[in-house]
């Protein structure tokens, strides 16, 4: 047999400590000193015994009564504090405690005893686990820690009368996103569209007042700022909004005064649309008002419902269907669709389509059923069925009178398509001009919740006339409405008027028309800020708001290039 090179005499065998190996190539060091500690450790137990035994050989034990041993010393100062025993009549004795001196054990503290103390934030806060977020802890954490940065530069401690105050509104305002989120991708948008705001902010110079519990309504007007939908018939508008344009634009001092658009008439002049403009974007024409204003008829029975219907093409499920004025309980459920956008992705280096509701690839069957909607472009037919109006002329009440109004409309499916259930209009000012919700004239076969927010109409207080008259008493033929895709709006409205500016067409897309940007993409490539991102459909004020961002926006960027 050949000799070992002693390669792996350095390793330690894997096989102890039942190797049995009689020639082992590996290292047993480790094992070979522990035997020899073992070893060790019963030679000195050995010789600890037999020690002992022999000095109990040389030493005999003596008996108690021989052996005096001495007394320890006692301090008579201590007999106070010793309890005293007092015998009865029959010899019980009986042990009586002496009170303690509270004096003296009060004064003596124990250097070593630990005191609880109230926790104090030195630095940005650490997010706690929840099983119940939507998002992740390290998403969290990463959002909470730039939170606090722009929050300790806004408040410098030397200002602030709380040292915790930047931590305390991180907290604040992360759990603010947190709750008005439904997914990890509205978090960060909505976080990213904070920190924005955030870092507009100038810092806080004077001192702030003594610190009081934290509130929603202490969160800067910046900071504030959330995608919240309209859900109810009276949704308030949301303030931070409108604080946000005053201080982004005017930078401060009186500006409601002082609006720089109003005073610069020509600049609103040339976002007007041209008369081709109009014609090219379809907004409504002055020509519609030559058609005949429609005859209604009070025909009964079965005809009237046979010639209310008419062929449509469903603007869900793509297929074509038969409209009746009266839904039956088949018509509920008729269409299948998918409610999702389509989207690709790649899957084993293949591109596929797939919905975003439920991942199902491009031509499956729908995940929802509803019924059958549809979205009339002719305005012929539209004039039809509901006629179109002009703006009347100025009347004498002047002062009501709106220069500028922005507005934005929702619109729900009925039985001639879609009508107006929502109008939000607000001045150059950021004021609410109003914010009502609208019944349609015919029935309503559904509220398009996912893009109008509107969950239902009840309280609703105005029709489609009425709501006119309501927007006709703030405006003229002079005034210059303003909005994004603004064609729609005056559709639903039944209006005519050619005193237009339009977002889209105030930032064109290079190609030009028809292709046009979302307000989505202007806002967040301009203004830095995300907007239509809740789950629970649109906020009409907060678009209407966007527009004129838009617009104060690109009017300091020609002042900057003068």
């Amino acid at each position: 047999m050949l000799p070992s090179l002693g390669l792996f005499k350095n390793i330690q065998c894997p096989a102890l400590p039942h190797c049995k190996r009689p020639t082992c190539v590996f290292s047993h060091k480790k094992q070979q000193q522990k035997q020899q500690q073992q070893q060790q450790q019963q030679q000195q137990k050995t010789s600890s015994t037999s020690a002992s035994s022999s000095t109990a050989k040389q030493h005999p034990t003596t008996t108690s009564s021989s052996v005096k041993r001495p007394l320890p010393a006692r301090n008579t100062s201590d007999k106070a504090k010793l309890p005293k025993i007092s015998s009865s009549n029959e010899g019980k004795a009986v042990r009586t405690r002496t009170p303690l001196d509270t004096s003296t054990t009060a004064q003596s503290k124990d250097p070593f005893h630990r005191v609880a103390h109230t926790p104090t934030f030195s630095g940005p806060l650490t997010i706690k686990a929840d099983i119940s977020s939507h998002t992740a802890l390290k998403i969290r954490q990463v959002i909470t820690n730039k939170l606090y940065e722009q929050y300790t530069r806004i408040y410098p401690s030397s200002n602030a009368g709380d040292p915790q105050f930047a931590a305390k509104r991180t907290q604040e305002h992360e759990q603010k996103i947190l709750d008005t989120t439904t997914n990890t991708a509205g978090y960060k948008q909505q976080a990213m569209s904070a920190l924005m705001e955030l870092k507009k902010e100038a810092v806080v110079t004077e001192p702030l007042p003594s610190p009081s519990p934290p509130s929603t309504s202490s969160i800067p007007a910046a900071a504030a700022t959330t995608t919240t939908t309209s859900v109810s018939t009276t949704s308030p508008k949301p303030q931070s909004l409108e604080l946000r344009g005053k201080q982004q634009i005017t930078g401060g001092g009186d500006w409601r005064s002082t609006c720089p658009i109003l005073a610069d008439p020509s600049y609103l002049a040339n976002l007007v649309l041209s008369a081709t403009q109009l014609d090219a974007m379809h907004y409504p024409p002055i020509a519609l008002l030559d058609i005949p204003a429609p005859v209604t008829t009070t025909t009964k029975g079965k005809g009237a419902v046979q010639s209310a219907q008419q062929q449509q093409t469903c603007d869900r499920c793509k297929k074509t269907y038969f409209v009746k004025a009266i839904l039956g309980a088949k018509d509920a459920t008729a269409c299948v669709y998918h409610p999702g956008r389509l989207r690709v992705s790649k899957s084993f280096g293949e591109k596929q389509r797939s919905y975003t509701c439920c991942d199902d690839p491009l031509g499956t069957t729908g995940c929802e059923k509803g019924p059958h909607v549809f979205k009339d472009e002719n305005m012929e037919k539209m004039h039809t069925a509901i006629p179109f109006v002009t703006v009347p002329e100025g009347s004498t009440n002047a002062k009501k009178k709106e220069r500028l109004l922005a507005l934005d409309c929702e619109m729900g499916y009925t039985t001639i398509g879609m009508e107006l259930i929502r109008l939000t209009v607000i001045n150059a000012n950021y004021e609410m001009v109003m914010d009502e919700l609208v019944l349609p004239s015919h029935m309503v076969i559904d509220l398009n919740s996912r893009y109008s927010g509107i969950q239902t109409l009840a309280g609703v207080q105005h029709n489609l006339t009425s709501i006119r008259q309501a927007l006709f008493d703030r405006m003229d033929q002079n005034t210059i409405l303003l909005g994004h895709g603004l064609e729609n709006d005056l559709k639903a409205l039944r209006i005519i008027h050619d005193k237009v500016i339009d977002t889209s067409q105030v930032f064109p897309h290079p190609h030009g028309l028809p292709y046009r940007y979302g307000l989505r993409v202007l806002a967040s490539k301009y203004l830095s800020k995300f907007i239509q991102e809740g789950s629970d459909g649109h906020d009409s004020f907060e678009d209407a708001a966007t527009c004129l961002e838009l617009v104060y926006y690109h009017h300091e960027s020609l002042l900057k290039k003068k």
